[in-house]
Parts: structure tokens; sequence; C-alpha cells
């Protein structure tokens, strides 16, 4: 039987009523979604199945909906409108629920292709091309780097990801500028990030404010929005949002967006990078 849904028996008036229910929890609450399947005898091994098809689109929908209406009253906002917040952790929902379901073969394919979209979007963001296959060598790199740390992001890690990006390019790798102080203010920036997220602000609007601030800060003299891009979709993968693969359609909204933050309206920077999010394809 599919474990996660659960046969309930209620008594009623005119016999036994079996439910299908499906449970939905949030770091601080719990609940369950239900639907009337059977009265009177106890539903088969074999209908139990068939509801479980029946309903299992309908039930999912109802589960990220109930989760992201607890999970947007559960978190703080600095700038985002809690109805954005609450489509953003719809999303996050339905995407690790589609990833859960995904057998190991259809997970590293669905990862695999997109990595690929990923860095052919944040290489064309910057006019670097992909096609050569270097970029996308290097980005193996970045992968396996990623996947086997088990700390925060810190300065130093931010340099190893820039050295990964850039192997085999002419540009010397992992070297911060020696002007503006750069690895305090990075450290600063990255403490007041864990920080927040700590006390419960929403992590996918502190990645965003914690992107900008990284371009601001422009801490190496070539691969900035490269190596930006990556920690923000590190920080993002750390809470289980769903990577960002900034396709060269929305180049221009995200560049709008950072656009907004030189303007110190971070209310609409975040909240275009929250529509943007939304509006891909994760699955």
């Amino acid at each position: 039987m599919n474990t996660k849904f659960k046969l309930e028996k209620r008594p009623g008036k005119s016999g036994d009523k079996y439910y299908l229910v499906y449970g939905v929890s949030t770091p601080k609450r719990r609940t369950k979604i239900s639907r009337l399947i059977k009265t009177g005898d106890a539903p088969t091994e074999a209908e139990f199945e068939t509801a479980v098809l029946q309903y299992t689109e309908e039930f999912t929908t109802r589960a990220a909906e109930k989760y992201a209406e607890f999970r947007s009253e559960e978190l703080f906002y600095q700038y985002v409108p809690k109805f954005l917040g609450a489509g953003l952790e719809k999303e996050w929902y339905l995407y690790n629920n589609r990833i859960s379901q995904m057998s190991d073969e259809e997970r590293e394919d669905y990862l695999e292709l997109s990595d690929a979209k990923y860095v052919a979007g944040t290489a064309g963001l910057d006019d670097i091309s992909a096609g050569s296959g270097k970029l996308i060598r290097n980005f193996r790199l970045v992968k396996t780097c990623r996947e086997t740390a088990s700390q925060k992001v810190t300065p130093e890690f931010i340099r190893e990801i820039h050295g990964l990006i850039l192997t085999e390019f002419p540009e010397e790798t992992g070297v911060f500028r020696e002007e503006g102080n750069v690895e305090q203010r990075l450290q600063m920036t990255l403490d007041e990030y864990y920080q927040k997220v700590g006390k419960g602000y929403c992590a996918f609007e502190q990645a965003v404010l914690f992107l900008y601030r990284f371009l601001v800060i422009h801490p190496f003299d070539s691969a900035n929005g490269l190596v930006g891009r990556e920690i923000f979709n590190i920080l993002l993968e750390d809470s289980r949002y769903p990577r960002m693969i900034f396709p060269s359609a929305l180049s221009k909204l995200y560049t709008m967006a950072l656009d907004f933050g030189d303007r110190k309206d971070y209310q609409r920077m975040v909240t275009l990078f929250a529509s943007l999010a939304m509006r891909q394809k994760t699955v």
C-alpha cells in the first residue's frame, strides 16, 4: 500500500465511513486532509489503491495549499507580501513532493537536465558561452563540491567555488580583490543571512538579499555573477528550495530586479525574484 496515504474509519449513522487521509506538517503545525471513499464494509486493498490513484493529484494540490498557508504564517518576511510567500512555499512543497516520488534513475536524469539548463542560463547572463563544454565541465566540479560540503557557506568556500568555475580559464582564480575589505564584508553578509534564517525569516528572501549584497561587494575581478548565483542556489538548496535556472528569456527581468536593488527598492527586487522563481518549471 502507498505509505503516504492512510485509511481512517469514522462511525456514521448509516454505517462506518472510510476516508482516504493524507498528513500535512510544517515545523510548527500538523493537519490532515481527507476524502470519503466508502461507507459500510472496509475497502479492500485494491479499492484503497484505486482511490489513491484517483485522488493523488487532488490531494497533492490541497496538501500544497495547506502547507503554504501554514508555512507563510510561520515565517517572517522583510519585503515579500505574505500571499507571494505562500506561493513560494507551495512551489517548495510541490517540487519536493515530485522529487521524492522519482526513481533514482529519473531523479538523476532530471537533475542532469536541470544543471545543463542552469549552466547555460547563468553563463548567458554574463555573455559567456557554455557551448565549448569547458564551463559545463567546471560546473560539474562545482556540483561535486557543493554536494560534499557539510558546513555553512564561508568566504573560503566562496573562493573555492570561484576557483572551480574558472578552472582552465586564464583569469586569476580564488583570489579576492585587495581593496574594499572584501572578506570581512562577505563574512558580515553571510552572518546576517544565517542569523535571519535562524530566527525564522524566509530563506528565499534572505538568499536574494545575499545575492544582491554579494554583487555589490564584487569580491573578485571576474565571474562575480557566476559565483554569486551559484552561492545563491546553494543557499536555496540548503533550505530545500528549487534552484533558480535563470533562462535567457528572463534575463531582462533579472537585470531589472537588481536595478531595483540599486535604487534601494528591495521590496520590488525580492518580489520580482520570487515571481521569477514561481514562473520556472521545476519538474
